[in-house]
């Protein structure tokens, strides 16, 4: 204890007092660098890299490998970091775990792949040469789980908004036919579905917007030709005879207010062309009343009321 005390007394002598000073220059080199680490942190691609191996681990728990997929998740953040998943090949490695048996691992993927390519030009164009919107629309079409299905909806919004080239390999892939088939899978999936498509739309619709960031005008009439505005009677039907979401219920709305300006403003007569569903058209619009009363509150505008009480 004694010679403790004795070297805490010299340590804390200033130079000015009679403090001995070391003979040696230090060698860097021979520093363990573990010591570096611990004291500078480690390099942002290394922390990648053992984030990418600790996934793969399989000795490792489901839950530790989550929390590792939340820390790369954590770091991919960064625009720069994202786009250094291909350099540092972890591209392939992370559309892998689409295929894992574990929801978690599939579900860490998906969350990683929205992060990383949003608004990423760099990143969207290494996920399209890895083909990684096919593996992502097919983990929706086959994955069981609705958590996953809805995951995979973000991730694929990520990469086809404002991406006039995503939204294209959307379309080339049948990625619309499926993502239509989808509503009315799961409440929560449709309701992600039923807002990624009101977003395109509106995008489409934007003329300020670069021709290169949005879909076409003409999107809109082609999501009427896929009869996707009786999809939307369903799931508006389905809230009217279960539970109400509001959200699921307003974004379906202002998605079928939407269509109908764009029938009328290409002189289309109605978005139902289909007579042998003419039944729940009339049902639709019978219930208008009671969804104005549930949606009184809601963000639904006047001038959308007004194009909704239209349609026959």
């Amino acid at each position: 204890m004694d010679k403790l005390l004795q070297w805490a007394i010299i340590n804390s002598q200033t130079e000015k007092e009679d403090a001995p000073k070391s003979e040696r220059s230090i060698d860097v080199e021979k520093i363990d660098p573990e010591i570096i680490d611990a004291i500078l942190g480690k390099p942002v691609s290394v922390q990648m890299q053992e984030c990418m191996d600790a996934i793969e681990n399989l000795d490792y728990s489901v839950e530790d490998r989550e929390v590792e997929f939340d820390n790369l998740e954590m770091l991919i953040e960064q625009i720069d970091n994202a786009g250094n998943l291909e350099p540092l090949g972890l591209w392939p490695r992370i559309i892998a775990q689409l295929e894992s048996t574990e929801t978690e691992m599939r579900l860490g993927a998906l969350w990683v792949i929205g992060t990383a390519v949003q608004h990423n030009p760099k990143a969207q164009a290494a996920f399209s040469s890895h083909s990684g919107l096919e593996n992502v629309l097919n983990t929706f079409k086959t994955d069981p789980k609705a958590s996953v299905k809805t995951k995979a909806v973000y991730a694929i919004s990520s990469y086809v908004r404002n991406n006039l080239v995503g939204f294209s390999e959307l379309v080339k892939l049948n990625g619309i036919e499926m993502l239509v088939d989808g509503i009315g899978s799961f409440p929560e999936v449709s309701k992600k579905i039923v807002f990624l498509f009101s977003a395109l739309v509106y995008e489409s619709l934007d003329e300020i917007a670069g021709s290169d960031l949005r879909p076409p005008p003409s999107f809109p009439l082609a999501m009427i030709e896929k009869k996707i505005a009786y999809k939307l009677l369903d799931v508006i039907e389905m809230n009217l005879n279960g539970n109400f979401s509001i959200d699921s219920v307003e974004n379906s709305l202002k998605l079928l207010s939407l269509l109908q300006k764009a029938s009328e403003n290409n002189h289309l007569s109605t978005i139902f062309a289909d007579i042998n569903q003419k039944s729940k058209v009339d049902n639709f619009i019978k219930s208008i009343p009671t969804l104005k009363s549930k949606l009184e509150d809601s963000n639904l505008t006047s001038e959308e009321w007004k194009i909704l009480e239209k349609i026959n």
